[in-house]
């Protein structure tokens, strides 16, 4: 299942980048997440490694994270897994408005037998994910005037389209693997 969101915030892109680039932050706007452990020493950069304990339906499930993909300012991509799915969420960050424009998508598959329910669990996720967008809009908003002064710029003329998230997977693992 996949799920392609947008937020639109007052906080500075540095200042959103920032805070959503590091997963222990998380819990402060995700009620479905629980408890994030930093499993990797350091500043968050590529490689970082994560355990993020979630509830979800009523059950917890914990997910290994590691940033697979971390262009500074811009672009972070989370790969998790945990014993029934793989995820992989890919948060860009652009300047909008004085702010920021966030793009979140995930893609959430589920390991066989489990495969059959995923239209179900896409019904049962998605207000999740709806409501965890609307906490981070909420804190980042809070956020906004700690992080730095708003600049208004004019809206970004996109230059190219944003290939979807498979298709970033598959190009990155082409240029590491080729």
């Amino acid at each position: 299942m996949n799920f392609d969101e947008r937020i639109v915030t007052d906080a500075p892109p540095s200042g959103a980048f920032l805070y959503l680039s590091d997963l222990n932050n998380a819990p402060s706007w995700d009620p479905s997440i629980t408890r994030v452990e930093q499993c990797t020493p350091g500043a968050v950069g590529l490689g970082t490694e994560f355990r993020v304990t979630m509830r979800l339906m009523g059950v917890n499930t914990t997910l290994d994270y590691h940033v697979e993909v971390y262009e500074p300012g811009r672009r972070v991509m989370f790969m998790g897994r945990s014993l029934i799915t793989k995820v992989t969420d890919c948060v860009t960050v652009t300047p909008f408005r004085g702010g920021s424009r966030i793009r979140w998508t995930s893609d959430i598959h589920l390991f066989a037998p489990l495969v059959l329910l995923d239209p179900i669990f896409g019904m049962l996720f998605r207000p999740t994910m709806t409501k965890g967008l609307a906490c981070l809009r909420e804190s980042l908003n809070r956020l906004a005037p700690s992080m730095g002064a708003r600049v208004v710029m004019p809206e970004p003329v996109p230059i190219r389209p944003m290939p979807p998230p498979a298709h970033d997977m598959e190009a990155f693992r082409a240029a590491r693997h080729g």
